[in-house]
This record gives C-alpha cells, sequence and structure tokens, in this order.
C-alpha cells in the first residue's frame, strides 16, 4: 500500500509586508467593532494575533497559580486574571499578572504604563 502526500501549499506574500498597528489604532479598531465580539485577539508588539483557544488544563493552571500568589503578595497588591495591560505598542492580556491594587483601576494609557512597568510582573 503506497501513500501519497502532497506537497505543502505554498504561501504567497502579499505586495507589501504587512504592518505594524499602535495601541491608539487597535483601540481604535475595537470601538468601531472590527472585531467580533467573541473573536478573540491580542496586540502584541504591534502584531495583532489570534489567541488560542483554552484547555480545562489551562484554565485550572490559573485558577492555581492565582490562589498561590492571593496568599503571598503584600497588602496593596492584587492578582489579575486574563485582563488587558496597556503598554506603548502592545496590549497583552497574560493569563495571570500582579498588579497593584487599590479599587477599581481604568485602563492606563501607554504613557502611563511605561512609567509603571515596574509596578506589574506577568506570568
Amino acid at each position: 500500500m503506497s501513500t501519497v502526500i502532497s506537497a505543502p501549499l505554498s504561501a504567497s506574500l502579499p505586495p507589501e509586508p504587512p504592518a505594524r498597528i499602535t495601541v491608539g489604532q487597535y483601540h481604535a479598531m475595537i470601538a468601531a467593532g472590527v472585531f467580533a465580539e467573541d473573536e478573540q485577539v491580542e496586540l502584541l508588539e504591534g502584531w495583532l494575533f489570534h489567541k488560542m483557544a483554552k484547555k480545562a488544563t489551562h484554565s485550572y493552571s490559573i485558577r492555581a497559580t492565582r490562589k498561590i500568589l492571593e496568599k503571598l503578595l503584600a497588602p496593596g497588591w492584587d492578582v489579575d486574571s486574563q485582563e488587558p495591560i496597556t503598554t506603548i505598542d502592545s496590549e497583552p492580556e497574560p493569563d495571570v499578572s500582579v498588579v497593584r491594587g487599590g479599587g477599581a483601576r481604568q485602563q492606563e494609557t501607554p504613557s502611563e504604563a511605561q512609567g509603571s512597568r515596574s509596578c506589574g510582573r506577568s506570568f
């Protein structure tokens, strides 16, 4: 019995290289409804990426990590899960991050985020 293996499809490159976008452009796209409600995208260093689906083990790991970190943190610090962190060229949504606490936080502007980079750590 023989197996036929087809050649991989050749991907054609666009005539112009894709352009990076700014955080402002990303926010404008969200506001304009460019992405569907259930479309999971993330801006990383100016590039848009589709986020992968999560499995049960992933969700369990996030919950377990949160519980451990919440017990270890000093007052004034919070544990967030999958909340956007705005930087100069990105808006990642890390699985778990440690951020300064103090009640409801508004999303930082890129200039505010650059000044507070040392205040949070993504895991």
